[in-house]
C-alpha cells in the first residue's frame, strides 16, 4: 500500500507541475521491444533521451493480459527512488524520484535507461499488445518537460516449422520472411539457411512482396523450366527489374551474386535514393560498372554490408549470398520502405 501511495503521489506532483515551454527541445521516450514467440521472454527497455534536469519520471504502460504476463522489472542503478508495480491487470507503472529517504542525488540529464520490464509471451504476440497509457516528466524546477514518443510495436511473429533454425543470428530474419510469406522452406521442415540463393529464388521473393501480380506478357527466356518461378521472372522482366544473362536465357538456377542482389533491389525500389562511396572496402573497386550505383545505394541504405573473409571485411561483390543472408537483406528492405 505504501508503494501505491508513493506512486500516486508522484503522479499528483506531476499533474501540478508547471507547464512545459514550447521553445525547449522535447525529450523522447523510447521503448525497445524486440520480437518474441510463445513461451519466450519479451524484454522492454524503458529509456528517455535528451532529458534536461529531470526531477520526476512517471510511466504507465498498458499491455494485453491475454497475450503478455509481467514476470519482472529490472531497474537500472541510476540513484534516487524507483517505484514499479502492476497498478491493475493490464497496466504497469514505473516512477522515479531523485531522492532516497533523506538523501538527495539531484536531477538527471541526457539519455537515461530506467529499467527493463519483462513479460512472458502466453499467446502469439501482436503489434498492439503494448500501449503507452500515461507518461509525464518534470524538471527539478517542477516545470513539465515536453515528451515525444511512438507507440511500441512488437513484430508479429508466429512459430516457424524449421528444425534447422534455432537461436541463430538469422532467426529474426527467417521468422520475418516466413511469417510475411516472402520465403518458404526447402522441404522436410528445413529452411536451409546456409544454402546459396539462386536468381529465381530472389525474384520470387520480390514477386511475393509485390503481391504476386500477373505478368502481361511472357519474357524471351527459353530456360524457364519450373512453373514456380515462371510468372515471377516474367513479371520482373516486364517491370525492368531484371535482365537476362543473354538475350534468351535467365539462368534461374544460377547463384545470385551480391552485386546482382543490389542491382535487382535498386531497380525494384525505383532507382531511388543516394549512394555512399565504397572506397572503405579493399575490394570496393571490384564492383562491376553496371552494379556500382546500386551497390553504393545498398551500402548507404544498410541493406548490404561487408563480409568478414579471413579476418578482412570485404564487399565481396561477386560473392554468393545464403538464404539466411537474403532473408536478412529483405527484412531490412521491407522495414526501410515501411518507414519512408
Amino acid at each position: 500500500m505504501k508503494r501505491i501511495i508513493s506512486c500516486l503521489l508522484i503522479l499528483v506532483l506531476m499533474a501540478a507541475a508547471i507547464p512545459a515551454s514550447a521553445a525547449e527541445k522535447p525529450a523522447r521516450l523510447v521503448l525497445d521491444a524486440p520480437y518474441a514467440m510463445v513461451g519466450e521472454e519479451l524484454s522492454v527497455e524503458i529509456c528517455m533521451e535528451d532529458l534536461v534536469d529531470c526531477g520526476i519520471f512517471g510511466l504507465v504502460l498498458g499491455y494485453d493480459p491475454a497475450v503478455l504476463k509481467v514476470t519482472d522489472f529490472v531497474e537500472e542503478k541510476i540513484g534516487g527512488s524507483m517505484i514499479s508495480q502492476e497498478v491493475e491487470k493490464g497496466a504497469y507503472s514505473v516512477a522515479w524520484m531523485p531522492d532516497i529517504g533523506d538523501q538527495y542525488i539531484g536531477s538527471i540529464s541526457g539519455d537515461v535507461v530506467f529499467g527493463t520490464l519483462k513479460f512472458k509471451v502466453i499467446k502469439n504476440v501482436n503489434s498492439t499488445a503494448l500501449k503507452v497509457e500515461k507518461v509525464e516528466v518534470a524538471a527539478i524546477s517542477e516545470k513539465m518537460i515536453e515528451i515525444t514518443y511512438e507507440e511500441p510495436v512488437i513484430p508479429v511473429y508466429n512459430n516457424h516449422p524449421f528444425t534447422d533454425v534455432g537461436n541463430d543470428w538469422y532467426k529474426e530474419s527467417v521468422l520475418f520472411a516466413y511469417n510475411n510469406d516472402l520465403m518458404n522452406g526447402m522441404g522436410e521442415n528445413k529452411f536451409q539457411p546456409e544454402t546459396t540463393c539462386t536468381r529465381a529464388m530472389l525474384v520470387t521473393i520480390l514477386y511475393r512482396n509485390a503481391g504476386e501480380p500477373d505478368a502481361i506478357a511472357a519474357s524471351p527466356f527459353t530456360d524457364l523450366k519450373q512453373n514456380w518461378y515462371k510468372n515471377p521472372i516474367n513479371w520482373a522482366f516486364e517491370k525492368e527489374i531484371v535482365n537476362g544473362m543473354t538475350a534468351t536465357t535467365f539462368a534461374p538456377d544460377e547463384t545470385v551474386t551480391r552485386e546482382q542482389i543490389a542491382t535487382i533491389l535498386y531497380r525494384y525500389a525505383g532507382n531511388a535514393g543516394s549512394g555512399k562511396s565504397l572506397a572503405s572496402f579493399p575490394d570496393g573497386d571490384k564492383v562491376s560498372d553496371w552494379a556500382k550505383e546500386a551497390m553504393e545505394w545498398a551500402y548507404a541504405s544498410g541493406l548490404i554490408n561487408g563480409n568478414s573473409i579471413n579476418g578482412t571485411v570485404l564487399l565481396d561483390p561477386q560473392g554468393a549470398a545464403t538464404r539466411a543472408q537474403i532473408a536478412t537483406i529483405l527484412m531490412r528492405y521491407v522495414k526501410m520502405t515501411a518507414e519512408q
